[in-house]
């Protein structure tokens, strides 16, 4: 994981992130603290690019990605911002698909079918276990039965309303049963451990074509490294006013990238400021809304639990009423408890809003430019530390990179790590700078 936060006004925007990645293999995980996570997009543009999530598309680092693109980019830049996130998507369908092949994509299909269907395999073993262990009874095979036809309709329910990727072809379903056709035979015996009914087959069938055809979150619940966030920001050619976009990346299947525009935002008269975080923002949250985000739910659960419990107490006492009166109202406070206590967080985040968050948006209103990078480096760096004096793991961390963009200057970085010492590899920087471009020589650690 990481943690990335982008901060404008009028005049510029600072970004930051930490260098922390999660390497996953046979079922272990190791934390590496020198990952590269912010990029300039464009060597004389002012636009910067933030990676969060996943670190490889279809294999390939994103590094190497940013990277090439901007190599093809060259010299080339857009009137807007939001441009350069539509023209990053074209590149990665038109030039990077031509190196991954369709087997690949194929490939990539499968593994997405395999983990949709161990996480509906896991989530009924689960619940077999649950239930026989409550209910001695009952045979294994009968609630076996059971439950797995209750769980798989749980994720046909919430397959049919995932919705294809953007852009897809109007063939593209077909195109997917085509791909995994050979993936999917003989996997739900191997997974499930049972012959299942014709009826569980067909939704089964939905389900993985959804989870490949539709953002995999969608469909499934544990995703974790399958989705890339890309959070462009800086200034288009004729924009005066610095703005973000981002998207969200899977992976190519049958041609077809799988992505997600997410919404974005962009600072001018009247939205002077903006403080926007990514991936990780617990502590991000916490020090803008003056309260923990785990400490609000626990607020929120917490005044359901006791407005249910003096319902009760209060209900049991009144004698005047018959049971079935009582059950009835019972059940009628029971409905607007939820409203109470939504009401009751919903407030408490507007006094958050009112005394904390609009008091700092109104001082980044008027940061100059280099105490607005120190802003951006000082939260990055506080949900670093919250991680190193607790329990959890240190998924944040190592050195925090920050660059600053403006109009004028284009991207300026203030902190950038080499995995090698920059004073002893001078013609590193001859290689990388040898046209003698002004923008370029301003921004030597790229």
């Amino acid at each position: 994981m990481t943690a990335e936060i982008a901060i404008m006004n009028l005049e510029a925007v600072a970004l930051a992130a930490d260098s922390a990645v999660t390497a996953s293999a046979g079922g272990n995980q190791k934390i590496f603290s020198s990952q590269n996570k912010l990029f300039a997009l464009s060597d004389v543009a002012p636009v910067g690019v933030l990676v969060y999530g996943g670190a490889t598309f279809m294999s390939i680092p994103w590094e190497t990605l940013i990277k090439e693109y901007r190599r093809k980019l060259g010299r080339k830049s857009f009137p807007r911002l939001s441009e350069y996130a539509s023209h990053f998507c074209d590149f990665l369908v038109d030039d990077i698909s031509k190196s991954v092949t369709v087997e690949h994509q194929a490939e990539y299909a499968g593994m997405l079918v395999r983990l949709v269907c161990e996480e509906i395999a896991r989530l009924i073993q689960q619940r077999v276990s649950e239930q026989i262990a409550g209910d001695a009874v009952r045979r294994v095979e009968q609630v076996d039965s059971i439950v797995t036809t209750e769980t798989i309709n749980e994720y046909h329910l919430r397959a049919q309303e995932a919705v294809l990727v953007e852009d897809a072809p109007d063939d593209f379903l077909e195109r997917i049963q085509a791909t995994i056709q050979g993936s999917r035979r003989g996997l739900y015996s191997e997974i499930f451990k049972q012959d299942l009914p014709s009826t569980e087959i067909t939704k089964l069938n939905m389900i993985t074509e959804r989870a490949v055809g539709a953002m995999f979150a969608d469909v499934a619940t544990q995703s974790s490294g399958l989705t890339t966030g890309i959070v462009i920001a800086g200034f288009g050619q004729d924009d005066l006013f610095p703005s973000y976009s981002e998207i969200h990346v899977e992976g190519l299947v049958a041609g077809v990238l799988k992505k997600r525009v997410a919404e974005g935002g962009s600072t001018g008269p009247d939205n002077r400021a903006m403080i926007v975080s990514f991936a990780q923002n617990d502590m991000i949250y916490q020090f803008m809304q003056g309260i923990a985000p785990q400490y609000k739910e626990y607020l929120h659960a917490s005044l359901l639990s006791h407005l249910n419990h003096y319902t009760s107490s209060i209900l049991e006492n009144l004698e005047q009423y018959s049971d079935s009166e009582r059950v009835a109202l019972s059940e009628r406070l029971e409905e607007i408890h939820p409203e109470i206590a939504q009401a009751f967080v919903d407030q408490i985040e507007e006094i958050g809003n009112l005394y904390h968050a609009q008091e700092i948006v109104d001082v980044v209103v008027m940061l100059p430019k280099d105490q607005l990078a120190e802003m951006a480096e000082a939260l990055v760096s506080l949900t670093s530390l919250r991680r190193k004096v607790s329990l959890q793991d240190e998924t944040v961390g190592g050195p925090t990179d920050v660059a600053l963009i403006t109009k004028g200057d284009g991207l300026v970085w203030l902190k950038r790590k080499h995995y090698f010492p920059p004073e002893l590899n001078p013609t590193y920087f001859a290689r990388r700078y040898a046209g003698g471009d002004e923008h370029a020589t301003r921004n030597p650690q790229d």
